[in-house]
């Protein structure tokens, strides 16, 4: 039979700490190799070992006082939280709206061609350009084509990169509003105050 290991409180704290380190490299791995499965296995595991971690301690973690405290820092933190994604999703998504795009394409006599790709934000400044070459436009080859795709595929990503962390952003805000007020319904419920 498994004897459970007891640890105490301030050894808790400490594996709470490590877990949200260890957490913190995964998934900066996680993000770098794009792997999201990674990312969410992570998370998952280091749930699971933040609750092994928490039964396992043998003092006692909480009373009236340490309630109250973790209630009005869960309150906090929801608000300050909620605040800076709002904040992140009109900044990110006034960024997408408000920049603006332009190509262009230069020939030669020799039949060569150059063409451009710029993004702008705001309008009139310049925060991405690129340029290709094509040797001969009578004759274009896979490679030309695949330039191409590459230079206006890499020029929209400059803005699409913004408006995906801005709707994660708003989606986050309002993921959090709507759990804390389901939550502050049921539990006024509960407790019938």
């Amino acid at each position: 039979m498994l004897h459970m290991i007891s640890i105490k409180r301030k050894t808790y704290y400490v594996c709470l700490f490590g877990t949200c380190i260890l957490m913190i490299l995964a998934l900066g791995f996680g993000l770098t190799t794009g792997n999201p499965l990674f990312i969410g296995a992570i998370i998952t595991i280091a749930c699971i070992a933040a609750y092994g971690f928490h039964r396992h301690v043998n003092e006692v973690m909480t009373d009236d006082l340490s309630d109250v405290i973790s209630g009005k820092a869960a309150v906090r933190t929801v608000e300050i939280t909620a605040i800076i994604t709002a904040i992140g999703f009109a900044i990110a998504l006034t960024f997408f709206f408000t920049g603006g795009w332009g190509s262009g394409m230069h020939t030669y006599e020799n039949g060569s061609a150059r063409v451009n790709f710029m993004q702008f934000y705001p309008v009139g400044t310049m925060i991405h350009e690129d340029h290709i070459f094509i040797p001969d436009t009578k004759n274009l080859s896979g490679d030309d084509i695949l330039a191409m795709e590459r230079l206006f595929g890499a020029g929209y990503r400059v803005r699409d990169g913004p408006f995906y962390m801005g709707l994660g952003f708003g989606l986050s805000t309002l993921l959090l509003a709507g759990l804390f007020a389901i939550f502050s319904m049921y539990y006024d419920k509960k407790y019938g105050t």
